[in-house]
């Protein structure tokens, strides 16, 4: 029946959720977090929204993204850091904490990229929520130049 059910239903897709969510529209599932070493006290982070096969979604997307003390992205840090975070790639739309939480929009590329100077060069984490579920996705530990 159930096979039945997804034919009558032009649910043939439903076993592939990749296939199945791009059928529905559905194409920015998820985002990659990275952090490289910059300049003197600066951590790059570079954002990418993905969909669920991997692929860049070159598309604005508008993303929350935050920095933790947390590896997996519970709560704002406590640090202040000495700069703040810097768009480069993308923009920064709102900072709803000072130099702690904001929403971004990628690029049309489907990439954000910022600049974060923190003279303590503070080994905290930088998380984002995925287009879909909001889930935090996080980086590994933050590294300076």
């Amino acid at each position: 029946m159930g096979d039945e059910l997804r034919s009558r239903n032009n649910l043939s897709d439903l076993p592939d959720r990749a296939v199945a969510l791009t059928n529905l529209g559905v194409t920015a599932t998820t985002v990659t977090v990275a952090t490289t070493a910059g300049a003197n006290n600066e951590s790059v982070i570079t954002v990418t929204v993905k969909n669920a096969s991997g692929t860049t979604v070159a598309a604005v997307h508008r993303l929350d993204l935050w920095f933790s003390a947390d590896a997996t992205g519970v709560g704002l840090t406590a640090t202040a850091y000495s700069g703040s975070l810097v768009a480069t790639v993308g923009s920064l739309l709102t900072t709803l904490t000072a130099k702690k939480h904001f929403t971004i929009v990628t690029a049309a590329t489907g990439i954000f990229t910022g600049t974060l100077t923190d003279s303590a060069e503070t080994a905290d984490f930088c998380a984002v929520a995925k287009p879909l579920t909001g889930a935090a996705v996080v980086s590994s530990a933050l590294v300076f130049g």
